[in-house]
């Protein structure tokens, strides 16, 4: 499977399972592939957070529940962190797998 991309920014849901009273905060995908992504949001993130995303991709199909480990975190000069997350196990994997062939199949 390879990377997606799309002209149009596909925003993600934020869900921080590891800090139950943290709120939940929007981003967007910079670069999506089948071992983890680039995100950019406002929210601080630190390195070894645990994210969980929600998402529609773009052309149908709508992922949620996908969890992944903050391997990379920098904030730039604008204040937005831009996060490089791997996915935590093969089953995100394959989830996010078959979200995308759907797409393709239907295209």
């Amino acid at each position: 499977m390879s990377r997606l991309e799309t002209s149009r920014a596909v925003p993600a849901l934020f869900e921080f399972p590891e800090e139950p009273e943290r709120q939940e905060c929007w981003g967007r995908f910079l670069d999506l592939r089948p071992h983890g992504a680039l995100l950019l949001c406002q929210a601080r993130v630190d390195r070894g957070a645990r994210l969980r995303l929600r998402f529609d991709l773009p052309g149908g199909g709508h992922v949620e529940g996908l969890e992944g480990d903050a391997r990379k975190v920098r904030r730039d000069s604008d204040g937005y962190c831009r996060v490089e997350l791997l996915w935590r196990t093969g089953e995100a994997r394959e989830r996010l797998h078959r979200a995308l062939l759907k797409i393709f199949v239907n295209a």
